[in-house]
């Protein structure tokens, strides 16, 4: 009887260079990155070079993972990682159109039926899904794929607590997205408020799409009521509700052929080994970076001299009388070189040249 290895097993051996290891860590979760990754960037062929890139970025970064047992997660929070980092150059993240090609559920007791009513609810969550933004769709993606509590907030790069907040949020932004797709698909005929709204919608739903809807929902009491008749069962937990997309089988012998196990991928990620959460920027950080500018530029353009700084207007002389009338710029009062304020001592005459100040010793760019 063969043993079926655990993830423990199978990162250990890959970390020692079992390439059939880490083989195996491919084909047990290449699925699930697979279609998280076509659900967020809306492309099957960059969702396989994303996928690509994750395993690669795995297998030389193993040995940073604190817990093996956590592997999955591991997996899942590398492909948000790099999901958000390729959706910040091209732009917010699409649902993926095309659904054929799937597999069977996941393995952990949740699954969609094969019904004609369930597959309509999955296809309604999957459109609706369209209507959230790159962090909630992450969020929604990850607990389709049964993430939950300490996993979630890992695989998303934040604190539990976080975690849970973003995931309420989620929800209730769902329920909203949900309610506003039926309402558009569905409500025209009863509300002329809201078919004047959708004319130039071609049927594509969008966060913009959404928000424009879900205003309009507020405030009109014949949608409102349409929006209240969406059936509870598509509001209510989502966790494991998703079939696996199949990743292309080229895709395996190419991660293979170029992972190079047990290498160093530049700087060590902290904690547990997981990648970091999306970066905020706070007051301080913003603070930082003013005053990091301002040394720049001092560096650059080099300390004011004497001559730069133009003195402060001295006042004319009490004795000095000028008509109303008189422009300005034509008076006669005239300061005398005497009465010019002293120049600090520290002052360069003019004819001595300045070398220009070596900056301090000191830590890289300060």
């Amino acid at each position: 009887m063969v043993r079926v290895l655990d993830d423990a097993d199978l990162v250990a051996a890959a970390v020692a260079g079992d390439r059939e290891a880490f083989g195996a860590i491919y084909d047990r979760y290449s699925s699930q990155v697979f279609t998280m990754c076509a659900h967020m960037l809306g492309n099957r062929d960059d969702a396989a070079d994303a996928t690509g890139d994750v395993f690669l970025t795995a297998a030389e970064r193993l040995g940073q993972l604190r817990d093996p047992s956590r592997l999955r997660v591991w997996l899942l929070a590398i492909a948000r990682h790099n999901v958000y980092r390729r959706s910040s150059r091209r732009g917010r993240a699409v649902p993926v159109a095309e659904v054929e090609d799937m597999t069977g559920p996941l393995t952990d007791g949740h699954e969609v039926g094969a019904s004609a009513e369930s597959t309509e609810l999955a296809a309604v969550l999957g459109d609706a899904a369209a209507g959230l933004d790159e962090r909630d769709r992450a969020v929604l993606e990850l607990q389709l794929l049964g993430l939950e509590g300490a996993d979630l907030a890992d695989a998303l790069g934040v604190a539990p607590d976080a975690a849970y907040q973003a995931s309420f949020r989620m929800k209730e932004r769902l329920e909203r997205s949900i309610g506003a797709l039926l309402v558009a698909r569905q409500g025209r005929g009863d509300c002329q408020d809201l078919d004047r709204l959708l004319r130039s919608w071609d049927g594509t739903f969008s966060v913009l799409w959404r928000k424009r809807v879900a205003r309009h929902v507020d405030s009109c009491e014949v949608c409102e009521r349409r929006r209240k008749a969406v059936p509870a069962l598509l509001l209510g937990g989502v966790a494991g509700a998703t079939t696996l997309l199949v990743a292309p089988e080229p895709l395996r012998d190419q991660v293979l052929g170029a992972a190079q196990l047990g290498g160093a991928a530049g700087r060590a990620w902290s904690g547990e080994g997981f990648p970091p959460g999306p970066r905020r920027v706070g007051r301080r950080s913003v603070a930082a970076l003013v005053v990091a500018a301002l040394v720049l530029l001092v560096l650059l353009v080099g300390p004011l001299s004497a001559d730069d700084v133009a003195p402060p207007p001295v006042p004319a002389p009490t004795s000095t009388t000028t008509s109303t009338s008189e422009v300005p710029t034509t008076t006669s009062t005239t300061v005398a070189p005497s009465s010019t304020l002293p120049v600090p001592s520290t002052t360069v005459p003019p004819s001595t040249t300045v070398p220009p100040t070596p900056p301090r010793p000191g830590r890289p760019g300060a």
